[in-house]
């Protein structure tokens, strides 16, 4: 099955282009934060940046240079022609061109887009850039040669279809955004009156029960693969990459040179995730057509409106056109109205090498589990390193997709849960002690054969570990303790082993949202994540104002920029992760901070009454009115650290503390207790 929102974006940035390069040419910036398009970081409008120059370069390379010189699967198979070019003159053609649109783009038109990109993107954010224009000469420009993305490793450029939206979300594959969406032509209407009331159907329902969503019943994903007229090429390469994709995760099915009626019925009949679509194809009357036999029938995309639209609300998500003149089909695609929601077309003439190498690396990527933007890139930079002979290879090959859905990924295996229960007096364990405790138990199974099992989150008592793993694992597992076989773990009496009622499941596909990067950060306040997993988390910027996280495991988490204000986060282990954020009022007694990365951080009236915190990284933090009773702070750098009205700092830890560079705005020796 395909999941969404199984990367996180930290910042997507929307270059909406109106009218032509050629002639005249306005930009609208939009960038939003991960999770809230309803409330956009920066909006703003250039005018006058159209270049007729950089549209004829673009137009002479892909038409004059690179065009004749290759061979591909664009030309009707008794009429194919090798071009004679010279190579060399198409790539200097090419290399003009990248240079060309850095200079556009580093023009003065340019200079305040530039300021407001460079003053809200960090070097770690993950970025999602998008193109969204009608014009060619714009989807033409090799974006991913653009200098800017040199300093921003993780940042991807892609196109974007423009005002294409509500008919993705109706698909019950997609996110379930509701009845309300269902059937609504989302072109139809004028521009800022469809944008609004767009961002805010989805804002209304993201934030329903945003938190209750319920994991996905588990079937494979369907690819379908269609294989037109293959005279003079070889289509059974794309056939073998199909066939030899796992078929425990998929189900492929192949069309063998079918006439227009097989088609139409598998789109209207059955309900499919990916289409592939390969073969001999050609332009004709302004459209890209393929070619689905030897008997020369053609296909376009206008032939099967109502078919692909059916396919879309049964479930289709992404299709493959590996065929030359993509660029035709997806204007086709955008004046019907279709609306695929993602899609990966050819620029122009595609050898025949470079597509199949192309379906080989993205496929190779996606059953990995890479999100398929990313699978698209990774098959792209795969091409421009392998490709030698083919100018710029890696150009051909674009991706398009709506802006407003996440881009899916390929779930790897059925996950389930079950709830084991030991038999452990918590009160002779330390903080420490129960996670080498838990550590070692887990451990002990996976010896037994479960080795995909994972704690989600534990619960005091005697100990429940709620546990995810594969289906087999799991069974495996209760078939062990049932039998009698497993009786103890770590010289732990096992008390028993249950499936999860509807609560604990909901908190489990919360953790498990957290950890694969599916959930809305923004939407974290006052969640239970007691005794969650949550190592290694990537929780830069979220908002876990008043979150119970008493007991997490956080060890390496990313926690830069979140907002723990009042959060609770008691007996939580922290080592070395990063908190660089919002801590005013957290409850943080008796928790591991052991070489935390606590710099500038707000810890203003934070309970840290016996936190450990041997090596942590508190240069310039705020730490006025903290509560440091029994704190440990050995070793600590507390250089340039705002310390004031703390209680249980005495005269003599006071005397250290400055030495090692802290700042104490007073020195009131107070008798209160901290909180609780």
């Amino acid at each position: 099955m395909i999941i969404q929102k199984s990367y996180s974006i930290d910042k997507q940035i929307l270059l909406t282009f109106y009218g032509t390069l050629q002639a005249e040419l306005a930009v609208d910036l939009t960038i939003f934060n991960q999770g809230d398009r309803s409330h956009p970081v920066i909006m703003m409008s250039v005018t006058g940046v159209a270049n007729p120059d950089l549209a004829k370069l673009a137009r002479r390379y892909w038409q004059e240079e690179y065009r004749p010189l290759m061979r591909g699967r664009d030309i009707r198979p008794e009429v194919i022609q090798t071009g004679r070019v010279n190579l060399k003159s198409c790539q200097s053609s090419a290399d003009q061109l990248v240079i060309a649109l850095n200079d556009w783009l580093k023009s003065p038109e340019f200079k305040t887009i530039h300021e407001n990109l460079l003053r809200v993107l960090s070097e770690d954010d993950n970025i999602q850039i998008l193109i969204q224009t009608r014009d060619r000469s714009l989807q033409q420009l090799p974006w991913s040669a653009w200098e800017f993305l040199r300093e921003y490793p993780k940042a991807t450029v892609n196109l974007a279809l423009p005002y294409c939206g509500s008919e993705l979300l109706s698909s019950s594959a997609l996110l379930p955004m509701g009845e309300g969406l269902r059937k609504r032509s989302f072109a139809r209407r004028g521009l800022g009156e469809r944008i609004a009331k767009f961002i805010s159907k989805i804002s209304n329902v993201i934030n329903r029960d945003v938190l209750e969503e319920k994991a996905p019943e588990f079937r494979r994903t369907r690819i379908l693969g269609v294989f037109g007229a293959s005279k003079d090429i070889d289509t059974g390469v794309d056939k073998k990459v199909l066939e030899g994709l796992r078929s425990d995760l998929i189900e492929v099915k192949i069309l063998n040179q079918p006439d227009r009626a097989q088609i139409s019925n598998q789109l209207w009949q059955e309900s499919w995730n990916i289409v592939v679509f390969a073969g001999h194809s050609e332009t004709k009357d302004g459209q890209g057509v393929l070619y689905l036999n030897d008997a020369h029938e053609t296909l376009s995309l206008h032939d099967l409106l109502y078919g692909l639209r059916q396919a879309v609300q049964s479930g289709l998500q992404f299709a493959i056109f590996n065929f030359c003149d993509g660029l035709e089909l997806l204007a086709r695609t955008l004046k019907d109205d279709i609306c695929i929601p993602y899609m990966i077309v050819m620029r122009s003439v595609v050898p025949e090498q470079v597509s199949q190498k192309f379906l080989v690396y993205f496929f190779e990527a996606f059953v990995a589990g890479q999100p398929l933007h990313l699978a698209a890139q990774f098959a792209c930079d795969r091409l421009y390193d392998s490709m030698d002979g083919y100018p710029y290879a890696s150009w051909l090959p674009l991706f398009c997709q709506s802006p407003y859905i996440p881009s899916p990924r390929l779930e790897s295996e059925i996950i389930v849960s079950v709830v084991l229960e030991l038999e452990v007096d918590i009160s002779v364990h330390t903080v420490e002690g129960l996670a080498s405790l838990i550590d070692a138990s887990i451990a002990s199974i996976k010896l037994q054969g479960s080795r995909t099992l994972k704690l989600a989150y534990y619960e005091k008592g005697s100990i429940k570990l709620f546990l995810t793993g594969s289906e087999e694992d799991i069974t495996r597992l209760r078939s062990l303790i049932t039998s009698g076989e497993l009786r103890e773990l770590q010289g732990h009496q096992v008390l028993g082993v249950r499936p999860p009622d509807k609560k604990e499941q909901e908190k489990i596909n919360i953790i498990q949202r957290i950890r694969s990067g599916e959930i809305d950060k923004a939407k974290l306040m006052e969640v239970d994540l007691r005794g969650a997993n949550l190592i290694e988390a990537d929780l830069k910027g979220a908002n876990l104002m008043e979150a119970d996280l008493r007991g997490a495991y956080l060890t390496g988490a990313n926690l830069k920029g979140a907002n723990l204000r009042e959060a609770n986060l008691m007996e939580a282990y922290l080592k070395e992760a990063n908190l660089r954020g919002n801590l005013m009022r957290a409850n943080l007694r008796e928790a591991n901070l052991m070489e935390v990365d606590l710099m500038r951080a707000n810890l203003r009236e934070a309970n840290l009454k016996e936190a450990y915190l041997k090596g942590a990284n508190l240069m310039g933090a705020d730490l006025i009115g903290a509560c440091l009773i029994g704190a440990y702070l050995t070793k600590a750098d507390v250089n340039n650290a705002h310390f004031w009205n703390n209680r249980g700092i005495n005269l003599e830890q006071k005397s250290d503390l400055q030495k090692r560079g802290a700042i104490f705005e007073d020195d009131p020796e107070l008798s209160e207790p901290c909180p609780e």
